[in-house]
């Protein structure tokens, strides 16, 4: 792998997951780098409903503030790493993000929060 990607930082977006099958997880986000991101939902802790599994597609919408923030929020596809507790890590997919997009994500990876 290479030692050019970013390392997770913590930051507190905030952001759903969306699997398909599972319900929506509203949450924000913990850590996020250029190929995972962790975020921690309270829905995860609502008994008898399906929730994602590791290994499940899904996409995880970023919804930024201020200056950072796009008319649209950021999609991200991705695939279910973990589930632990509230917590999900999630492997991202950012090969079909356009210019803007991944300016805009460049630019969340460089911010100060």
């Amino acid at each position: 792998m290479s030692e050019t990607h970013a390392e997770r930082r913590p930051l507190q977006i905030p952001c759903t997951l969306e699997v398909p099958g599972a319900i929506p997880l509203y949450g924000q986000t913990r850590e996020l780098s250029d190929r995972e991101a962790s975020l921690q939902s309270a829905n995860l802790a609502v008994p008898n409903i399906r929730k994602p599994k590791t290994g499940d597609a899904g996409v995880l919408t970023l919804s930024a503030r201020g200056h950072l923030a796009q008319r649209e929020p950021l999609k991200i596809p991705c695939r279910v790493a973990h589930v632990i507790g509230t917590i999900v890590g999630v492997q991202l997919n950012l090969v079909g993000l356009n210019s803007r997009q991944r300016a805009t994500f460049a630019a969340l990876l460089g911010s100060e929060r």
